[in-house]
């Protein structure tokens, strides 16, 4: 009786040990900036990429528009270097900030012809910063995220909630490569202007603030 008591005392006090250390663990917060991995724009007038609209560009412009009166539609892609987030982790919280550049050349955001509301995906293939329209990623719809059309011409879009779409990307890293941003509706005359993390103002970098735990 003695030795089924004793066992039992021992067990239970590893079980409360190991509630206690899961309760008393703190989450741990991170801030990733898409510098630190790659953002790039894909454009329908320019399918080849031959104006290298990927690299060195200051601004990722997601828009419906025509340039000389044919109709184009441009997509901006991000990704982050998640590679400090250990596999089999728990996000708590996720958010994303993108900055409207006051020095765009682009002008600001724009809503010419109605609601430039945008859907937010996660990538689910492979890209290079230089890429281009004809070998742009695919994405996925699901637990896609949407951000309501703009206020005004220069908003920021701060803490958007991608809480499930990071955790899709830790829980299938093999198939995740960051975010696409593309509008809702496909008229053209509307557009978002987000600072990339290219831009000469590093604060303006788009930015991913990442609170996980480790059970």
């Amino acid at each position: 009786m003695k030795r089924i008591f004793g066992a039992f005392f021992i067990i239970t006090i590893v079980i409360l040990t190991s509630c206690d250390k899961e309760e008393n663990e703190s989450p741990i917060d991170i801030t990733l900036l898409s510098s630190d991995g790659k953002d790039a724009i894909v454009s329908s007038t320019d399918p080849t990429g031959e104006y290298d609209r990927g690299t060195n560009r200051r601004d990722i412009v997601i828009s419906e528009w025509t340039i000389n009166g044919i109709p184009t539609t441009s997509y901006g892609l991000l990704d982050f270097d998640f590679s400090a987030i250990p596999e089999g982790a728990k996000i708590t919280e996720a958010k994303l900030s993108l900055y409207h550049d006051p020095n765009s050349p682009e002008g600001g955001h724009s809503q010419l012809s109605g609601s430039n509301a945008a859907y937010i995906q996660r990538i689910t293939s492979n890209w290079i910063e230089s890429v281009s329209w004809n070998d742009q990623p695919l994405s996925t719809e699901v637990h896609q995220v949407s951000i309501a059309a703009s206020e005004s011409e220069i908003q920021d879009y701060i803490d958007i909630d991608v809480t499930e779409l990071t955790q899709d990307i830790i829980n299938n890293r093999a198939n995740s490569f960051g975010f696409m941003i593309k509008l809702i509706s496909t008229q053209y005359y509307r557009k978002l202007v987000f600072a990339s993390g290219e831009n000469p103002d590093s604060n303006l970098y788009p930015k991913l603030e990442i609170q996980y735990s480790n059970y």
